[in-house]
């Protein structure tokens, strides 16, 4: 039986099917029907977090090295982790203890995905292959062993497998919902100066992304993260959900840090595998 995969372009991350061994019927959601387990995760409801590094180093007095603001793609949010909450909104974590990994990034390494990886899913922490393997083997620990498409049943007993359609599908969800792209339609972009209000921020992700749940995280005025409610859904990994996110960005005054002008700007790589 035949699926479908989707690719990204660098193109307001344009999507593109292409097929993979598995057949899921995107119109099944999740929280809604009983479905395939492989196809719709069982913990349904997902809350896709996606950071703003510059923020969040300037909230902590610019504390970040170089090897992080040097990593930072330009004009991108990245990933801080994809969490799948169980059908009544409470977060579930630690879902498969025999699958928790010393060795997360290696089981990687060699896919497609790791050089997009190593881009969009950084550790403030640092760039050695140490600090990528911390953060993602939490975030796989603690939420991809929840997250049932990613079960062995599902994509088979080879090393990583597991791990890779884990972090695959969030790199598909961090493209489909390009949130810097949504702020600058709404000329909303980073500044040393302009200050911005919490509702614009939310409405401009909604004009651009449909009415969904967002929330938004600051330390102190400073946005260092956005919080978007999500539900699964067969073909398409996610669809927009109504889910209670909390925010703890003020009302007005939010600022939204600009990028580090210096480092050498990351592009997304074309190669069909690398979603």
């Amino acid at each position: 039986m035949l699926g479908v995969l989707f690719v990204i372009t660098t193109s307001a991350a344009s999507v593109v099917p292409q097929v993979f061994p598995q057949q899921c019927d995107n119109s099944i959601v999740s929280c809604t029907s009983k479905a395939d387990a492989c196809c719709v995760p069982t913990n349904g409801v997902m809350v896709l977090a996606l950071q703003w590094l510059p923020g969040y180093c300037k909230s902590i007095n610019d504390r970040c090295t170089h090897d992080v603001l040097d990593r930072i793609p330009q004009d991108q949010w990245t990933i801080h982790g994809l969490w799948p909450d169980n059908c009544q909104g409470y977060q579930v974590s630690d879902c498969d203890t025999k699958r928790v990994y010393s060795d997360t990034a290696n089981r990687v390494k060699n896919t497609g995905i790791y050089r997009n990886l190593t881009t969009y899913w950084v550790s403030f922490k640092g760039g050695k292959e140490s600090d990528f393997n911390d953060f993602w083997g939490h975030e796989w620990s603690k939420h991809g062993t929840c997250y049932s498409p990613a079960d062995r049943e599902c994509v088979g007993n080879s090393i990583g497998a597991d791990v890779e359609k884990f972090f695959r599908d969030t790199l598909y969800l961090q493209a489909k919902y390009n949130v810097f792209a949504a702020l600058k339609n709404a000329n909303i972009v980073p500044s040393k100066t302009a200050a911005y209000k919490s509702e614009d921020i939310k409405n401009a992700l909604v004009a651009s992304f449909g009415a969904l749940s967002i929330g938004l995280v600051c330390k102190g005025p400073y946005l260092g993260e956005i919080r978007l409610g999500l539900l699964g859904t067969g073909g398409d990994v996610a669809k927009n959900g109504d889910v209670y996110l909390p925010s703890t960005c003020p009302r007005y005054g939010v600022m939204y840090a600009e990028e580090h002008v210096e480092h050498n700007r990351a592009s997304l790589v074309l190669n069909s595998d690398e979603i």
